[in-house]
């Protein structure tokens, strides 16, 4: 009797249906870490999905500068943004409240402000984020690269000597783009401290500009007429409240520096002139 139990231990088809028993739980027990290698495979398959998808788009935006260079050709601005510049009595005021973009020269705007970014961060420059979207609303970094987009377009068509259909058109979207953004901020009371030190480095830098003669080939009614360029950007942003107080403030300011300065100079001094000129500009 006690003959069977150990020979039906030992049976072949007992051992065989252990087998089966212990394989199907390994199975059992395996199968949800597989689950979640598959969930995390996939997962990394999205984000590689994505970071590619992010960098044909980039790539896009680059190849799309490098055709059209640092300034695209473009039609010309359909607004009077620069009618009657350089006439002291002009209504500097008219169109102030209307600020409409027409919807596709405000994307190859921002198109090319997005592509000189990448340029910046490609060549070296502090990195700086994406902040030129739509649905963005960190207003207090579009109003400081609005702001240095803006001067970086006039200083380099000043030095040209020659105020084209381009700058025209960029530089009246970046200023409505400024004001925009600060009018914002002023609502919000958000920061307005350092949107004070943004707007002040602004005037302070459009008005060297105006008062600065470039060194170049150019005829002198060129740069005079580039300068007047300057000046009515000066009187457009003068027309928000918030900077035309301070563009009073400093101009005023300058001019009694220069003012000074040309009560105790010689009147044959080579400065003369310029300083002069300044004066009138101011």
């Amino acid at each position: 009797m006690s003959a069977n139990p150990i020979s039906r231990c030992d049976s072949p088809s007992l051992k065989i249906a252990l087998a089966i028993a212990l394989h199907r739980y390994k199975i059992l027990h395996r199968t949800p870490s597989s689950d979640s290698d598959a969930q995390r495979w996939k997962r990394k398959a999205k984000d590689r999905k994505r970071e590619i998808l992010r960098l044909r788009e980039e790539l896009k935006q680059l190849e799309d500068g490098m055709h059209c260079d640092v300034e695209p050709p473009i039609v010309s601005c359909r607004c009077h943004f620069f009618d009657g510049f350089g006439e002291l009595g002009g209504d500097a005021g008219s169109g102030a409240s209307e600020h409409w973009i027409d919807e596709v020269l405000r994307r190859r705007f921002l198109r090319l402000v997005r592509w000189k970014e990448k340029r910046k961060r490609v060549d070296g420059s502090i990195p700086r984020r994406h902040f030129l979207e739509f649905n963005n609303e960190d207003g207090m970094e579009r109003l400081g690269t609005s702001i240095d987009f803006l001067v970086e377009l006039s200083d380099t068509h000043l030095a040209k000597g020659k105020m084209d259909s381009s700058f025209a058109t960029f530089s009246h979207q970046a200023t409505d783009l400024i004001l925009a953004s600060l009018k914002n901020l002023l609502s919000l009371q958000k920061e307005n401290e350092l949107a004070e030190d943004l707007i002040n480095g602004l005037i302070m830098r459009l008005t060297r500009m105006m008062c600065t003669v470039p060194e170049n080939n150019g005829s002198r009614d060129s740069c005079s007429d580039a300068q007047f360029y300057i000046q009515h950007l000066i009187r457009k942003l003068g027309n928000e409240p918030f900077i035309g107080q301070r563009i009073i403030l400093s101009v005023s300011q300058k001019i009694s520096v220069v003012a000074e300065s040309l009560l105790l100079m010689d009147p044959f001094d080579d400065s003369f002139p310029s300083m002069h000129d300044s004066m009138f500009m101011m």
